[in-house]
């Protein structure tokens, strides 16, 4: 979203999803995790995510207006995710006594967090409010999962172990969280 001041100048809303998420923004972090939603969303599910395709992903937009961009269907599709997300984790005691989402501090946890947000509301899983809380109560269980070394648990090992953002990795991970 972008609010024009009095002087013209475009400033940029930061979704409410960026104030839950447990990641500082010194470097302009939450800017870099957007854009790996939208590359997601441009590629409809898992992605290269590192920055030659983002700044391809800017470069195709850059001569276009900020209007065409928000009302793009890979924008619309992120924004509902977010909402989404948001309306989940809001309410989450962590949130309430810290601000923040302890499960959300890892760029590559919330990256597939967002892919199986993705396709629970968008690929017609009839994915309601009623579900919400279930499903932060599995983001949870799987964070402590990935939080504990266990040798056989095999399938975290192997999650763990896909840190990168190549298309491989994340295809991988979003294989591993769904399972």
């Amino acid at each position: 979203m972008v609010i024009s001041t009095n002087r013209s100048i475009a400033i940029p809303h930061r979704h409410k999803f960026f104030e839950i998420i447990n990641v500082d923004n010194d470097r302009l972090d939450h800017l870099g995790i957007l854009g790996r939603f939208l590359l997601l969303e441009e590629n409809e599910g898992p992605a290269e995510l590192g920055k030659t395709y983002f700044i391809k992903l800017i470069d195709s937009w850059n001569n276009r207006s900020n209007e065409d961009f928000e009302n793009s269907p890979q924008a619309k599709r992120c924004l509902k995710t977010l909402d989404v997300l948001y309306q989940i984790f809001k309410d989450d005691p962590s949130v309430k006594a810290s601000g923040k989402v302890p499960e959300f501090d890892r760029e590559y946890i919330i990256i597939s967090i967002y892919l199986l947000t993705r396709r629970l509301v968008h690929d017609n899983w009839n994915f309601t409010p009623v579900n919400y809380e279930r499903f932060r109560l599995f983001t949870q269980d799987f964070y402590q999962r990935w939080g504990i070394y266990d040798e056989k648990d095999s399938d975290m090992l192997l999650f763990k172990e896909q840190r990168r953002q190549n298309k491989k990795a994340v295809e991988m991970r979003d294989q591993l969280i769904t399972e």
